[in-house]
């Protein structure tokens, strides 16, 4: 009996190193449209839509000046985009930026093109700027949760171990 219960002790000790995932909610500042959180871009406290319709998350390309990044052209092949204007745009891939989520460091391919379009169409009816766009890739990568009945949004701050 003690050998039985020694050997469901180490396997419930060995099943919850598998799930041992924590998150830290991160309050968000508008619900009107889609969700908008703060977050801090090179130091300085940015806020940013949260958009599962975005393949990739997106910086507003006439901030890079005040938030302290370069846009880069990657490559002769231009990735463009069709803006909210009507208008293509061309995609840059934008360097040296950190953001940190809550407390969380976020790693990405961060782009970069006018978001003139999206900051004048939310125009007036929200009481914050947008300076950008949190995409997808990010929101997967780390494993954002969106609880619209709780206006809440979960990230990840621990992966499983396995």
């Amino acid at each position: 009996m003690k050998k039985l219960t020694l050997l469901m002790s180490l396997v419930g000790i060995l099943l919850s190193g598998f799930t041992n995932e924590t998150y830290e909610y991160v309050k968000v500042v508008n619900w009107q449209y889609k969700p908008i959180i703060k977050v801090k871009l090179n130091g300085k406290s940015a806020y940013f839509l949260v958009d599962t319709g975005s393949d990739m998350t997106i910086l507003h390309k006439r901030e890079a000046n005040y938030f302290d990044f370069r846009p880069l052209l990657v490559s002769a092949s231009k990735q463009q985009v069709l803006g909210l204007s009507g208008k293509h745009q061309t995609i840059y891939k934008a360097k040296n930026v950190q953001m940190i989520i809550g407390s969380m460091p976020i790693k990405a391919l961060f782009k970069t093109y006018d978001l003139s379009g999206v900051v004048s169409s939310l125009g007036n009816r929200i009481d914050v700027k947008i300076d950008g766009i949190i995409g997808s890739d990010v929101m997967k990568r780390y494993g954002f949760i969106i609880d619209y009945q709780k206006q809440t949004i979960a990230i990840k701050t621990r992966k499983s171990t396995r």
